[in-house]
């Protein structure tokens, strides 16, 4: 599940934290433990205490639906990791790459993209779950120009781990505007 929000309850309840977002993939039943990626540089396991769905509580949430969970833990200890753009998941099933090499295509003129070539170095942001990450690009044969239209693979390094496997897709922002799209194809041993 890929966490889009995250809350602090202040009222008067036993449980403080609660983190909303899309599951993905994947189910998680009431009272399992599960790990948090990315964003911060270590991963942390937490326990889920309630779990709510369409604004119901639920024995469990299940792929293809927005859902809540809440957190057991220290409240300021526990918001204090929590970001969005983090990834809740099965215990060990992901990890978080700070580096990886992407299939890319630069989007045209037509498509929304830049009209004239553009320097890898100018591409200086990669939006990855609707979370904007920065980073390079560097272009696998050596080249450091893209021009619109065209297809490559790029090796592309980011400031921040994220939880990333083979098959995340991401766009490629210069100044809050996508110039490319991409996918992730390897990941570092």
């Amino acid at each position: 599940m890929r966490i889009d929000d995250v809350f602090l309850i202040t009222h008067d309840h036993p449980y403080h934290v609660v983190i909303a977002g899309l599951v993905e993939r994947g189910s998680l039943r009431n009272g399992t433990e599960f790990d948090v990626v990315g964003i911060q540089p270590d991963i942390r396991r937490f326990h889920a205490c309630q779990l709510e769905q369409f604004h119901k509580l639920a024995d469990g949430i299940s792929c293809g639906n927005h859902a809540a969970i809440m957190i057991r833990g220290n409240p300021r200890a526990v918001y204090k990791y929590l970001r969005n753009g983090q990834v809740a998941s099965e215990p060990g099933s992901i990890g978080a790459h700070s580096r990886f090499a992407g299939a890319i295509y630069m989007l045209d003129r037509n498509e929304g993209g830049v009209r004239t070539q553009i320097n890898t170095k100018e591409a200086n942001a990669l939006l990855i779950r609707d979370v904007p990450v920065p980073g390079s690009l560097s272009r696998s044969d050596g080249d450091w120009s893209l021009t619109p239209g065209e297809r490559a693979i790029a090796n592309c390094e980011l400031e921040l781990p994220i939880a990333l496997e083979i098959g995340t897709r991401f766009c490629i922002r210069k100044k809050k505007r996508t110039i490319g799209i991409g996918i992730v194809t390897q990941l570092p041993a």
